[in-house]
């Protein structure tokens, strides 16, 4: 029997897998420790088990199931071009299998500036805040999902996120099935570089 991405979750994507797999030893879990843009390799938590530190652009860009928690609450502001698609302030994922539990960060929560490019299955994101500033192109959302091919993406819930200041859209998602945006909030957009500045935009037959 399919089991829940979690207790409240609706719609088509409630189902969406995430970080779990039948074979525990499988799984890793990347504890977001610092909130500077960086590359760098993980580092693993000795007396753990498949537990590393590492900051959000490489606990993305990590391949396999994962879980993602962030242990350091505040803002990670993008400063780096994507390694794979050499778009600007972006991190870019395009290894799915995972879990981003950011209900579970200290203080005051956690929150991305910069864009999200999710070209990747089997994704479920929670309890995280993204916006962008007057930096960015005309073309940027805080969070993009798939956008045709090569970037396909399927099998994903939303849950408590909040975007706001996108240039192009708050949020987009398109060419994606089985996927849920529940409970999330879409401030003000920005316009003032000739964006287009659109709420969110959903896709895809069964979204």
């Amino acid at each position: 029997m399919p089991v829940k991405a979690f207790k409240e979750a609706e719609g088509f994507g409630a189902y969406t897998v995430g970080g779990r797999d039948p074979i525990p030893s499988n799984i890793k879990c990347y504890l977001i420790n610092t909130l500077d843009d960086n590359e760098d390799a993980p580092e693993f938590v000795v007396g753990s088990t498949n537990t590393y530190t590492s900051s959000w652009r490489s606990a993305l860009k990590a391949t396999g199931p994962r879980f993602i928690v962030p242990v350091i609450g505040g803002v990670c502001t993008l400063t780096l071009s994507d390694s794979d698609t050499s778009q600007t302030k972006t991190i870019y994922v395009g290894s799915g299998n995972l879990t981003v539990l950011g209900g579970l960060a200290p203080g005051g929560g956690c929150a991305i500036l910069g864009t999200v490019h999710i070209g990747a299955s089997q994704v479920v994101w929670r309890h995280t805040r993204h916006w962008l500033d007057d930096s960015f192109g005309t073309e940027t959302d805080p969070i993009k999902i798939g956008s045709g091919v090569p970037y396909t993406a399927d099998n994903i819930i939303f849950d408590h996120v909040s975007c706001a200041f996108g240039q192009d859209n708050q949020f987009g998602m398109s060419v994606t099935d089985f996927g849920t945006i529940q409970n999330c909030m879409y401030g003000p957009t920005n316009n003032l570089t000739g964006g287009i500045s659109r709420g969110p935009i959903i896709g895809g037959q069964t979204s």
